[in-house]
């Protein structure tokens, strides 16, 4: 049964990698070309009550950005879009120190009819404390 159980995983493994993987046909060798979601990870660090924005770019109508993982310890965490812009706005909870952070994706690529093909990943990761001079 143990053994059932882990080939059953090895396959579920296998396929999933596959299913975001595809065969490169313009090329001669057959090249298997994977696609995984670009990933900004930014640390940031902050003075205790100090507010924080991160510009995520223009989008077009279709196009946009998601909280997909709210931060914990925080007065302000969303999003804010103006004229195409997205801004990302945080404030630590009052007199907060420590570490939070907020996952986001970002979609674009779309051309009104078809989905956004252009998935990306931000990290914020927050240092919360007094800031050190350097």
């Amino acid at each position: 049964m143990k053994l059932f159980l882990s080939w059953s995983a090895a396959i579920l493994c296998t396929l999933t990698l596959l299913s975001s993987c595809k065969k490169n046909k313009e090329e001669k060798n057959n090249i298997i070309t994977c696609y995984f979601p670009a990933q900004t990870v930014k640390n940031v660090s902050l003075n205790v009550n100090e507010a924080y924005s991160y510009d995520l770019g223009n989008f077009n109508d279709e196009e946009g950005a998601t909280i997909q993982q709210q931060a914990k310890h925080f007065v302000i965490s969303e999003t804010d879009r103006k004229n195409g812009n997205v801004v990302y706005h945080y404030q630590p909870a009052t007199d907060y120190i420590g570490t939070d952070t907020v996952w986001m994706t970002t979609a674009r690529g779309s051309n009104g009819a078809s989905p956004n093909t252009d998935i990306a990943y931000v990290v914020l990761l927050f240092s919360i404390g007094n800031k050190t001079a350097h």
